[in-house]
């Protein structure tokens, strides 16, 4: 590639127990990704493979805030979609026979070349930056070395890893990390029966790495979320290699004398075009067993994990969470006494609140929408539970406050208890449909909104005429964001009307509704 520069190439593998580490090595706005594909294959598996990719590639390369006009993306990642055995299917050819930084450079290979990296080539921020004052230039600020080392991170020359449980890290050899460390660990050949149960032993560790220390080995890939601690002692737990099946009646029926209360919710996303990413239980699997490890009574394991799978034991309740079959709809249910129904409510917010987590940190451009699970099919263990979705909740507010599943019961179920765990002093106090403050709409959902209404409407049914409608006239000036186009006006006057503490989602909702805006209506809904 003459005239191209210095530049580094990533292979992705396709083998499913690699995947909860890729979203470590996506990070330049600049990076091209090469989609590849075989033309021997099926087109169905063809356009299936290649929606997969192309989908993991957005939903971790997504934009935050802020909102650009019009809610296009600043920086769009550049893909290169390649066929490969066109020989072998034989495609024609066409007529040309073709088928149809200098500073951180030096910090880099300086600290490379040390012997002391050459079995473990991995230092703590602190190490690293005693290193470059010691050996390199001793009056170099935190933050410049920060911003070259981040310029090596985007080169591919370094892999840092920011992390709660250790001091950041920075990998100085990443050919090492993915190929003789990742590779090597999580590849077939090296795993035992522990291992298939998504266990290894710090003596099966130094066994393969004899010449680093298995503790070190550990410590690095539990700063990159691929495990963590076992219940089973000096061993440590990889859900990206878990392949067993749930414990008989880990679920059961519960018997006489056990009045259980039951909630949940089922996350999917708009159109379930594609299945969503392989990486993104695995991560979620290791966050729960993190926080709740240590919460449970004696006698009970406080988290069960297995393929797509988990168990959580907290405290008087019981929570479980998985995967539909076809990998579309991610599941949270949990079931408690019925004397703990404010306790119960309490821990499906936290459970829903590490799964919010879990997507911002790894895949901000993935959007799921939350249904509701019906209450009563939960407690029946019904093999297929209705789901409210926002739209059928807001239907039905106001009337009766009653939603009615879809069974042949005809039994009505009222929003305390599918939303409360049936606690009156719960729903109370909590803000249900309409009344939910707009500031919680979703930063996809402003994105969409910001797509549709910033273009001048030829009825003037746009941003413009929302402020208005939401009583913002005086500040038009500074909403309009024409001199700016890198701003949305209509994410502004979200902002802007969001600060007042009656701003609802309803109250938003009535406005679209008289600009006669219903695409708009369907995207809050």
């Amino acid at each position: 590639f003459p005239g191209v520069g210095e530049f580094s190439i990533w292979e992705f593998s396709g083998q499913i127990q690699y995947f909860a580490t890729y979203e470590h090595f996506i990070w330049d706005i600049s990076a091209i990704h090469i989609v590849v594909f075989s033309l021997k294959d099926t087109y169905e598996t063809q356009m299936e493979q290649v929606c997969y990719w192309l989908n993991f590639i957005h939903t971790v390369s997504a934009e935050k805030e802020p909102i650009g006009f019009a809610a296009v993306p600043v920086h769009k990642p550049t893909v290169l979609l390649v066929a490969t055995h066109a020989d072998i299917v034989n495609s024609p050819r066409a007529f040309s026979g073709e088928y149809v930084s200098g500073v951180g450079s030096v910090v880099f290979h300086e600290m490379k070349n040390k012997r002391m990296f050459s079995t473990f080539p991995v230092l703590t921020w602190q190490q690293f930056l005693d290193g470059v004052h010691r050996d390199l230039n001793p009056l170099v600020s935190q933050d410049h070395l920060r911003e070259i080392t981040q310029q090596l991170h985007c080169l591919g020359e370094v892999v840092c890893f920011e992390t709660d449980v250790l001091q950041d890290l920075i990998v100085i050899d990443p050919k090492w990390l993915c190929t003789s460390l990742i590779g090597q660990l999580l590849s077939h050949d090296s795993m035992d029966q522990s291992c298939l149960a998504g266990c290894f032993s710090f003596s099966h560790v130094q066994l393969y790495f004899p010449e680093t220390d298995a503790v070190d080995i550990f410590q690095l890939l539990e700063a990159m979320d691929m495990c963590t601690h076992s219940p089973r002692g000096g061993m440590y737990e990889f859900p990206c290699v878990i392949h067993g099946e749930p414990v008989h009646n880990l679920w059961e029926v519960e018997g006489a004398g056990r009045n259980l209360v039951y909630g949940g919710v089922r996350m999917l996303a708009p159109g379930q075009v594609c299945p969503l990413p392989e990486g993104l239980f695995p991560r979620l699997q290791v966050c729960l067993r993190r926080c709740y490890q240590m919460e449970t009574e004696e006698q009970q394991e406080p988290v069960i994990l297995w393929y797509r799978g988990a168990k959580c034991n907290i405290g008087r309740a019981e929570a479980m969470i998985s995967l539909s079959d076809d990998g579309k709809a991610l599941e949270v249910v949990v079931r408690g006494l019925s004397d703990s129904r404010k306790e119960t409510f309490r821990i499906l917010e936290e459970l829903m609140g590490i799964v919010y987590q879990v997507l911002s940190d790894v895949y901000p451009g993935l959007f799921l929408v939350k249904h509701v699970l019906s209450p009563s099919q939960l407690k029946s263990h019904d093999a297929n539970i209705t789901s409210y979705s926002f739209a059928s909740i807001l239907a039905s507010q106001g009337e009766d406050n009653t939603l009615k599943p879809n069974d042949d019961r005809g039994v009505e179920e009222s929003f305390s208890d599918v939303f409360c765990f049936g606690s009156e002093e719960v729903f109370s106090q909590a803000s249900v449909g309409r009344d939910i403050h707009v500031s919680y709409l979703s930063t996809h959902t402003r994105r969409e909104l910001c797509r549709m209404l910033d273009p001048p409407d030829p009825m003037g049914r746009d941003w413009c005429l929302l402020a208005i409608s939401l009583g913002l006239m005086e500040s038009l000036p500074q909403l309009d964001t024409s001199s700016s186009p890198q701003g949305s006006p209509t994410d502004r006057t979200l902002q802007l009307w969001g600060s007042r503490e009656s701003s609802t989602i309803g109250t938003l909702l009535d406005c679209v509704k008289t600009l006669g805006r219903k695409d708009v209506v369907d995207v809050i809904m």
